[in-house]
């Protein structure tokens, strides 16, 4: 295996604690440490740790999480199943500050994530990064992660299902401390947080409309059409103006979205 850190300019400890690991380690895969030379946030440090790595499946593994012990090995047999998978993930689940185990992430049937592009742009399905793994020809197909993106759930997945396949497994091969926004039910939200998925959504269209540019694929117009319509929702609820989007949506599904179905199919 080839083991990759890539330390995003922290100032609490952290590469200092990696150097002393890397350093005490005598096994027999290849260990590199790197830190970036400025904060570069989730989407520019994930880019840069991608640039730092040969390996053709890319298994990420985020700081705070914890994988089972079997978990790279799982996934490779899942991406090995057939040429055109690009993208596996499985189900994750947090576990509590007393050990006890809590509710599971990612839990929709695997069947739905092998469906068209579509579902990570009109269901805003992601694959959670924490329990992913990229072939690298996806990147190889697209470059970089666009900047514009705030994180790479729904990025990646997409950019996959434009190319091949997204396979998931509904085994539980990742654990996750509390906290953070896939940790709020969504009923439950806080105002901040509900700011923060508008801005990721947001960022999610721009990126789409980023990576439509640079394939052909079947229902292509379709979902260009769809992108400008969340941009235009978002952008509202942006700035200030939730009640338009609101006002509007019995509208859109009456009306407009009979209309792009009859016209721009899958």
């Amino acid at each position: 295996l080839e083991i990759v850190f890539s330390d995003d300019h922290s100032t609490d400890g952290t590469f200092e604690a990696l150097k002393e690991i890397v350093a005490e380690y005598d096994g027999p895969h290849d260990v590199r440490i790197y830190q970036n030379t400025r904060n570069l946030g989730i989407v520019g440090n994930f880019n840069h740790c991608i640039e730092r790595t040969s390996g053709q499946l890319i298994v990420q593994c985020n700081g705070d999480d914890n994988s089972r012990s079997d978990r790279v090995s799982r996934l490779v047999e899942t991406w090995q199943s057939s040429p055109d998978v690009l993208l596996v993930h499985s189900t994750a689940q947090y576990v509590m500050g007393g050990g006890e185990k809590g509710r599971k992430l990612n839990v929709r049937p695997a069947e739905e994530f092998a469906n068209s592009p579509h579902v990570y742009v009109v269901d805003l399905y992601y694959a959670l990064g924490a329990s992913a793994a990229y072939d690298r020809r996806i990147f190889d197909y697209f470059g970089p992660v666009p900047d514009i993106a705030i994180v790479e759930d729904s990025v990646m997945p997409f950019r996959a299902r434009l190319l091949g396949q997204v396979v998931k497994s509904d085994e539980v091969l990742v654990w996750l401390p509390p906290g953070g926004m896939s940790y709020v039910k969504e009923g439950e939200m806080p105002a901040k947080f509900r700011r923060i998925l508008n801005e990721i959504h947001y960022s999610n269209a721009k990126a789409f409309l980023i990576d439509l540019r640079k394939v052909d694929v079947p229902g292509k117009r379709r979902l260009v059409m769809v992108c400008l319509l969340l941009l235009v929702r978002n952008y509202l609820l942006k700035i200030g103006l939730g009640g338009i989007v609101k006002f509007t949506r019995p509208m859109l599904r009456s009306h407009v979205v009979p209309v792009i179905k009859l016209f721009l199919p899958r």
